[in-house]
């Protein structure tokens, strides 16, 4: 499980490097960030898998980057194996997509 959750990690980051030229062609969505707007953070990582150590760190990483830059300036979205694991530790709603599908 966690050689697949390495490699697509490793897959979405270099994917990443393409899309301000793949969204000149058509094929995807590229924004960037302008002095107004919300900063928009994806934080990936071994989260949902119920290692308590691990999740911790992520709710103290969103606590710090809201308290830092202020609940209205930043939209946080946490990637996660298992939404119903790591849903308990955020007293409010985030973006919690699933990482894999549900077979793996």
């Amino acid at each position: 499980m966690d050689r697949y959750l390495s490699y697509i990690v490793r897959l979405m980051v270099w994917l990443a490097g393409f899309a301000k030229p793949l969204s000149r062609i058509g094929l995807c969505r590229y924004e960037e960030w302008h002095k107004g707007e919300k900063l928009k953070l994806l934080l990936v990582g071994y989260n949902g898998a119920r290692n308590t150590g691990a999740d911790a760190r992520v709710v103290a990483l969103v606590r710090q980057l809201e308290e830092a830059l202020g609940t209205d300036n930043v939209e946080l979205t946490v990637m996660t194996l298992d939404r119903d694991n790591t849903q308990g530790y955020f007293p409010r709603g985030l973006l919690m997509p699933r990482l894999l599908p549900p077979i793996l």
